[in-house]
């Protein structure tokens, strides 16, 4: 594909490839992200006139992109202050977001990320899974030890306000990655 110019989107499963498609992905979001002038331009120009203007200078800098995936259902999410701090630290390009999509019945992807080096984008990417799979864990457990207090009449409410606490630094996301977050969960139940 070295001689190839139009849009190749490559989709890989940890270092495996997995799929290989001739065409722009997440409806040219990359492409925008790329920041890339002079390709924008020659595609908004394809689209005006149908034509493809051959140009030299629209070779662009790879960049990666990763999908952040969960093993279990995901209840809270990491505020999207911190992940803006997370984000930057490991620079990150421009374009993250949470994004939820299924991957079978007892797993989810949750967040995805552009990064122009592979290797750092790999390790931002296990950060970043680790810390909603503590976050979730700690969730969970807490939700399994304040019923449990309850039921043997125990101190429950240090669990309680953990899990309120919990909840509300999720609801610092905006309604509709909390609303996409809550849909995306149907598939854990049905």
């Amino acid at each position: 594909m070295s001689e190839y110019t139009g849009p190749l989107n490559v989709q890989y499963r940890d270092t495996t490839i997995i799929e290989v498609g001739m065409r722009f992905a997440r409806s040219g979001m990359y492409i925008e992200s790329s920041e890339h002038k002079p390709l924008i331009e020659a595609i908004n120009n394809m689209w005006e006139t149908k034509t493809w203007m051959v140009r030299e200078d629209l070779k662009i800098q790879p960049f990666y992109t990763f999908k952040c995936w969960s093993p279990i259902p995901v209840f809270c999410l990491i505020p999207q202050h911190v992940i803006d701090v997370i984000m930057k630290t490991f620079g990150s390009m421009k374009f993250y977001e949470y994004y939820f999509e299924p991957t079978g019945k007892s797993s989810t992807v949750f967040f995805q990320f552009l990064h122009k080096d592979f290797e750092t984008g790999m390790k931002l990417k296990v950060i970043i899974e680790r810390l909603m799979l503590f976050v979730n864990l700690t969730f969970l457990l807490s939700c399994v030890l304040m019923v449990g207090c309850y039921i043997f009449k125990l101190p429950y409410k240090p669990f309680m306000a953990i899990i309120i606490g919990m909840i509300f630094l999720s609801a610092d996301n905006s309604l509709n990655i909390i609303y996409t977050q809550i849909t995306h969960q149907k598939q854990f139940i049905l």
